[in-house]
């Protein structure tokens, strides 16, 4: 979203400049306009150096982790909160954090509080994100908010890394078959197919079928690059948007491994989003309506308006999960339970959190482990009907060369 500067006069009569984060200049003034503002002028804020900078670009998780682990540093050693994001925006190699982070230093020197400066940029710090760190703010804990706030990043990134690594070598087999067969197919056949379809020779089935369509790519080559590129760039522009990546999570999710992967990753990350909400402060409702609610499966998500209605009539969480036993495990909800009735709801949560990210790491072991054979399995049989399709129309010519020389 653009970024506008304002010149404004508030209710106290006072003359108000800003920056206002909006969809178009027209919302822009509609939402000052509804905090009692009357605007005086209104332009986009011109990028430096003629680059457009998108301030609500998402900041890499890990750079997010290492800001709040170091604002809990600073505060708490003493030194005040603007000086601190002043620091670290100095030092950061990110030129979108950068700006986010003057913009919120500004914020905060005019009385504002560090959860309202971060909301501005929603596709860079979550609900979670802002619940957590206002919650610290009313509760007069911030710095204990920011130090859970930052462990929980840490935690999430590290589960995130285990999963790109489990995936990390079926995605390179995959790219290099893909490689090879893209190869053959707009390389190799298109240059061989013309040769032995021209011959009078008896071709097999699978072969002629093959050498035909090496033919038709070498003669129709741009309009099958711009076919391919269309529907990666669809499936691209696709996988950008919410709904899209959940059409794929739930086709990806109809093997029983991955949907057993993606579940015991959902269940994680609600354990150990929730302990860190309530450890917070975080009000049951709120917490539980966040957490619900930024989970990667919709049968999750769904259960959002379920919480809300059954806590807020006071009944246990521990029951409301239970009702929703294809989705919680009995130990979930058993420890839950316990923790209701101990007062420790957050630290078994967290403890939960902790047994789930290691059956993760079990999970993705055995995954592999089943799907380095049956990915090589895959290449040996590509590359096998590929070789055979080429090799066999060479034996057909060299046997109908035999039969038609004199003597044999």
């Amino acid at each position: 979203m653009p970024a506008y500067t304002y010149q404004a006069i508030n209710r106290d009569k006072q003359s108000v400049a800003d920056t206002i984060i909006a969809t178009t200049i027209e919302d822009a003034k509609r939402s000052l306009a509804s905090q009692g503002y009357k605007v005086e002028s209104i332009k986009p804020v011109k990028p430096k150096n003629g680059l457009k900078i998108n301030l609500h670009q998402g900041i890499p998780l890990l750079e997010r982790a290492t800001l709040f682990r170091y604002l809990a540093t600073m505060v708490n050693a003493g030194l005040p909160l603007t000086d601190s994001i002043e620091v670290y925006s100095q030092d950061s190699q990110i030129p979108k954090l950068k700006d986010i982070l003057n913009q919120t230093q500004q914020k905060l020197q005019q009385g504002k509080p560090l959860s309202h400066a971060l909301s501005l940029y929603p596709d860079s710090f979550d609900k979670t994100t802002i619940a957590i760190i206002e919650a610290g703010e009313i509760s007069g804990t911030l710095t204990k908010s920011l130090d859970y706030l930052s462990r929980q990043l840490y935690s999430e990134y590290k589960l995130k890394q285990k999963v790109k690594s489990a995936m990390m070598y079926p995605v390179i087999i995959v790219s290099a078959m893909s490689g090879v067969g893209m190869i053959l197919i707009f390389f190799v056949l298109p240059k061989i197919a013309p040769i032995f379809l021209q011959m009078n020779v008896d071709l097999p089935t699978f072969s002629r079928v093959v050498l035909t369509g090496g033919l038709f790519i070498s003669k129709n080559s741009v309009t099958v690059f711009s076919i391919i590129f269309m529907i990666l760039a669809g499936l691209g522009i696709g996988l950008a948007q919410k709904k899209g990546r959940q059409l794929a999570i739930k086709i990806i999710s109809l093997l029983p491994a991955i949907q057993t992967l993606l579940d015991q990753l959902d269940v994680a990350r609600f354990c150990r989003t929730l302990s860190t909400l309530l450890s917070s402060g975080v009000s049951i409702n709120e917490a539980l309506f966040i957490v619900v609610g930024s989970l990667s499966q919709v049968k999750f998500n769904k259960l959002a308006p379920l919480f809300k209605e059954e806590v807020q009539k006071g009944k246990p969480l521990s029951d409301v999960m239970r009702a929703q036993k294809k989705i919680f495990p009995n130990m979930v909800t058993r420890m839950v339970a316990t923790g209701e009735r101990t007062g420790t709801v957050d630290s078994m949560l967290s403890e939960l959190a902790d047994h789930y990210e290691q059956e993760i790491d079990t999970t993705l072991n055995n995954f592999t482990s089943v799907l380095e054979p049956v990915l090589l399995l895959l290449v040996g049989v590509g590359v096998g009907a590929m070789v055979l399709a080429v090799i066999a129309p060479i034996y057909s010519l060299i046997g109908g060369i035999e039969s038609a020389t004199p003597g044999r």
